[in-house]
């Protein structure tokens, strides 16, 4: 009976191990500091660290409701924002694994952006925007500059995309 359990134990360890390499990751170059934003504007830095909660899908972000990019666990992304209010939205997406019901039932699979963050931008500062994910949920948190950018440092370019 133990030989089976050993053997249950090595062949779900497997399992794991093959989903992980499934799941979605940042792919892009390492972290860049991207250059000083124009005078008139302020840089946003929205970023998610690598986290194996989560990491079987991506969030698509919206800022000011325009689409930015797909950010997966591992990635962060900068862009440029006019001074005044912004608005942070995501709709999360899994990546469907086969046979992963789980992943399908708890997936956003309709088109609803849920908008998790508004922050007061002033031109000429650089801000720092924590994606985390939770066992179910997703948040975002404004984080002080130089936590931001530790965290940061480790991560991922996330492709932007063309609007939606």
């Amino acid at each position: 009976m133990k030989e089976i359990s050993n053997r249950m134990k090595m062949g779900i360890g497997s399992l794991l191990l093959g989903c992980l390499r499934l799941t979605g990751c940042a792919s892009g170059p390492r972290f860049t500091a991207a250059p000083a934003p124009a005078p008139d504007k302020a840089l946003v830095y929205v970023y998610r660290k690598s986290s194996f909660v989560g990491s079987a899908g991506y969030d698509k972000l919206y800022i000011n409701g325009h689409f930015v990019a797909r950010i997966y666990t591992g990635g962060y992304v900068p862009y440029e924002v006019s001074p005044g209010t912004v608005s942070f939205a995501l709709n999360p997406k899994a990546e469907i694994i086969p046979g992963d019901v789980l992943v399908a039932a708890l997936s956003n699979l309709d088109q609803t952006k849920y908008e998790k963050l508004r922050i007061e931008a002033e031109a000429g500062k650089t801000y720092y925007v924590n994606l985390y994910t939770q066992f179910i949920g997703h948040g975002m948190k404004l984080v002080d500059e130089a936590i931001g950018a530790k965290e940061i440092g480790s991560l991922k370019l996330s492709e932007t995309e063309k609007a939606e």
